[in-house]
């Protein structure tokens, strides 16, 4: 994984030198401290002495706001003013070390426009790798790249080919060619023998090749062309600025002037930009799938992403899951153990839980948190007389830890902007975080083996994200079939799953935008990727050519109540179906009939401000 930053500057970026950094220096810490600096300011503290206030002003609030006859208007006023005084934060905005503070290889000369823009996002660019940082420029081009290096042997970047092509990647690629090699070196390589008459459509058609995980940026010196852009479902973030004279590339933002790149192929010439769709994309199989088919593609998308993993130095865990008990992850867990089951391998579940004060609920007792010890338990069990253990690692924030850090998830995830945004994209900001201390928990028998102030050393992080794109997980999928009765016309039912099918493909269609750029901000700036076997191309084409009526299944049921003693007829909907008996196959009946639950609600990381219970997930911040 690395870090992608590019300016192409008409005129040239005069007042930046090339420069290398290594991981792991003092140099280095001090040049990613301008991204992770955060304190809690004054006007926060305030908040944080006065929070028993708020709650207690807040709750009186919801009883006199519901006296109709205006009894307590006078009273009502005053408790808003009480509010708003005691939850203002005033200008004071959390404080972070300027990027003109990061150390430089040489004097520099003013920073103005682009140039100042390109300066500014190179400590949270160097925050993604934490093993090198290169800054390069090639007369109206300036590349900043920084690498977690996963695959060996240790290749940096940016590449120069001996043709005039320089390359940035971001990624991990599961070609055949390169599985046991550096993907980067196998791109380059593949880069240098494009023939001189053909470059565009040698560019073109190499993209169209690779398979895997990642974002990319190409300049042809040659030619004055760069081709950006990420993979065919968008599981890297790459992001773009264009203005008159200048063009910006980067994995971040850090505001909402940016574009986030869609999975396309962008090409940029005489400052015209320009893209198309891959070749082939997300071409559904024409054929029956069985649960068998579903097993053996599902387990070689794990196993593929599993063997691909060969840091520079080695640690007690090498890889993790982002883990809320309930059934996608569950299914990767168990899946992960089976493939490293005699490898003497750690496998860290990361569970992660908030203390909410505006319903008075702690970290340890978030609905994520219980299910995720049960299902760590039973895994646990499941692996008992095998070598791989699993660590159940229990993370949990508090909400000075929310306050002090909000804005910096705030400003990584831009451009998305939305409260909903927010509350998952701090679930994954803790979750993948190894700087603040955590429980881990690994069972022995029967006896849980627990250790304070662990630290997960994992790297790569498994996400369970696609299944509910997928297998129709979401409560917007059920709802399409709640007009559906006993008597209802098989025509009828045909249109509600060829429309619930639609709406997966839709589902797949935009899932780059909605949650993929986001998370990956957020997480890679702890020096962490994440890889998502649901979303593995090949995954994706049996999941779209399985039969929408094994995804969601409907039957009726007679139910008694008080008011109905003889019993009504009610329906009764099941969502992901399908992946819901592979887990019974697997053995993992446990989960198998849990019910979908958004992280930001079993997290209980959405809301946490007392006052907020009307706010939506669609409002901007």
């Amino acid at each position: 994984m690395c870090g992608i930053l590019c300016l192409v500057l008409e005129g040239g970026v005069s007042g930046l030198t090339p420069c290398v950094v290594t991981g792991l220096t003092e140099v280095y810490n001090q040049w990613i401290a301008g991204d992770e600096s955060v304190v809690l300011t004054e006007a926060m503290r305030t908040k944080l002495d006065n929070l028993e206030r708020i709650r207690t002003a807040t709750q009186r609030l919801k009883t006199v706001r519901n006296d109709v006859k205006g009894k307590h208007r006078v009273e009502r006023e005053m408790l808003e003013k009480e509010i708003a005084k005691l939850t203002l934060e005033g200008s004071e905005s959390l404080s972070s070390s300027s990027p003109s503070s990061t150390p430089q290889p040489a004097a520099q000369a003013p920073l103005a426009g682009p140039i100042k823009q390109f300066k500014s996002l190179e400590s949270s660019i160097a925050a993604r790798g934490p093993d090198y940082v290169s800054r390069q420029v090639h007369g109206k081009y300036a590349l900043f790249s920084s690498i977690l290096s996963l695959r060996q042997p240790f290749t940096s970047q940016p590449m120069l080919t001996t043709n005039g092509f320089i390359l940035q990647f971001n990624g991990e690629l599961y070609n055949e060619e390169c599985l046991e090699s550096c993907d980067t070196s196998f791109i380059a390589s593949m880069l240098a023998v494009i023939p001189s008459e053909a470059r565009q459509q040698g560019v073109i058609d190499l993209l169209n090749r690779l398979k895997g995980e990642f974002a990319i940026n190409i300049i042809d010196i040659t030619e004055d062309i760069v081709y950006f852009g990420r993979d065919q479902i968008g599981k890297r973030s790459l992001l773009y600025r264009q203005e008159q004279d200048s063009l910006l590339i980067g994995s971040v933002a850090h505001d909402s002037s940016w574009t986030e790149c869609q999975n396309r192929i962008y090409i940029y010439a005489n400052g015209v930009i320009d893209s198309q769709p891959y070749d082939n994309y997300n071409s559904p199989l024409d054929m029956d799938v069985s649960l068998d088919i579903i097993e053996e593609t599902l387990k070689k998308a794990v196993s593929i992403r599993t063997s691909t993993i060969h840091p520079q130095v080695a640690t007690p865990s090498t890889l993790a899951v982002l883990f809320s008990g309930g059934l996608d992850c569950t299914v990767l867990a168990y899946l992960l153990g089976n493939e490293l089951r005699c490898t003497n391998h750690q496998i860290d579940l990361l569970t992660v839980g908030f203390d909410n004060p505006r319903i008075n609920q702690t970290a340890s007792s978030s609905p994520d948190r219980l299910l995720a010890r049960k299902s760590w338990a039973n895994l646990s069990k499941i692996f008992a007389e095998d070598s791989v253990v699993f660590n159940l690692v229990e993370i949990n924030v508090t909400y000075a830890e929310w306050l002090t850090h909000k804005e910096r998830v705030t400003r990584l995830m831009a451009p998305n902007n939305t409260e909903m945004d927010l509350s998952i994209a701090i679930a994954f900001y803790f979750a993948s975080n190894s700087r603040y201390p955590s429980v881990k928990t690994t069972l022995v028998g029967t006896e849980e083996h627990c250790v304070e102030n662990y630290k997960s050393t994992a790297k790569v992080l498994f996400s369970g994200l696609g299944a509910d794109e997928l297998f129709a997980g979401y409560s917007r999928h059920e709802a399409l079939f709640l007009d559906i009765a006993e008597d209802s016309e098989d025509n009828n039912v045909t249109e509600m799953y060829k429309a619930l099918h639609a709406s997966l493909v839709h589902d797949v269609d935009v899932i780059h935008k909605r949650n993929l750029g986001r998370d990956d901000r957020v997480i890679a700036c702890w020096g962490k990727e994440v890889r998502y076997p649901y979303l593995d191309p090949d995954f994706i084409s049996v999941a779209m050519a399985v039969n929408p009526r094994q995804k969601i299944t409907y039957s009726f049921k007679t139910v008694v109540t008080k008011k109905c003693l003889e019993g009504k007829r009610v329906l009764v909907l099941e969502r992901k179906h399908i992946l819901r008996q592979l887990a019974g196959r697997l053995g993992l009946e446990w989960v198998k009939g849990e019910l979908k639950r958004a992280i930001q609600f079993g997290a209980k990381s959405a809301k946490l401000e007392v006052g907020q219970s009307k706010t939506k997930g669609t409002d901007t911040l």
